[in-house]
């Protein structure tokens, strides 16, 4: 696997899982969340890269990855509101056979880094999921994962 960043328009890219207008409703009712999403990316875009994958990853969670799709694995809701403002959707890339060249290999933690208005307060690469990333909150979730199975 190799660890990649790249740019593409929202609509080049696959939602892994698309908020629902369940959810969308939901949220808004009770935080607003989608309405300032749409807001901020309207304003200031995607100021951190969402998490994508392409190739077979051997986790079980990612099997609908296949072949050069560019899937999102983690910051779907930011692609949703890029997708209503059309705008341009930075990723890094969990590259699991190695051949999307047309995008910049990331070869340390300092290139990684650059890429965020704000880095991640957690950084993992797990043999199965790939690289993982995200605020604070999320290092409790992901600990919790691990024990579990």
């Amino acid at each position: 696997m190799v660890i990649r960043y790249g740019v593409l328009s929202a609509n080049q890219l696959v939602a892994g899982e698309p908020p629902t207008p369940e959810l969308i409703e939901e949220k808004n009712t009770k935080f607003n969340f989608y309405n300032n999403l749409l807001h901020d990316v309207a304003s200031y875009g995607i100021l951190n890269p969402v998490i994508a994958t392409s190739g077979d990853a051997p986790d079980p969670f990612l099997k609908f990855v296949n072949g050069r799709d560019i899937i999102i694995t983690h910051g779907n809701s930011r692609l949703w509101a890029a997708n209503h403002i059309n705008c341009s959707v930075p990723f890094i890339l969990n590259d699991w056979h190695g051949d999307m060249y047309e995008y910049e290999q990331i070869v340390n933690y300092v290139q990684f880094e650059s890429y965020f208005a704000t880095p991640p307060c957690w950084v993992d690469i797990d043999k199965n999921r790939g690289l993982q990333y995200g605020p604070l909150h999320e290092l409790q979730q992901l600990h919790n994962r691990q024990w579990r199975s």
